[in-house]
């Protein structure tokens, strides 16, 4: 599975993962959010799923992360901790910056 590739193989980074549904109106807001952010921030590993169409993935963050689900939501990690996570209008391109401080 690629999700637990990207958790084994960055342990020793910093990276983000970005819950999308591509039918929700704010999640496409968020993800043009996370977009921006990842185009500026090209040293650090952006990877995105979509949640509908790949369910299980998304269930699978919640239960390795025990955070609920949501949808748009951001995960920040780091060293393989997750340090930061956000849903909705809590995901904004400067937010993200901020946390990787």
């Amino acid at each position: 599975m690629q999700l637990k590739s990207l958790l084994e193989e960055n342990q020793a980074k910093t990276f983000f993962i970005f819950k999308h549904s591509t039918r929700c109106p704010v999640s496409a807001m968020a993800f043009a959010e996370f977009e921006r952010f990842s185009g500026k921030h090209q040293e650090v590993i952006c990877a995105f799923v979509k949640v509908i169409e790949h369910r299980d993935v998304s269930d699978l963050i919640a239960e390795l992360t025990g955070v609920v689900h949501q949808s748009p939501q951001v995960f920040l990690f780091d060293k393989g901790e997750l340090l930061w996570n956000a849903s909705h209008s809590d995901i904004r391109e400067e937010s993200m910056a901020a946390h990787l401080s």
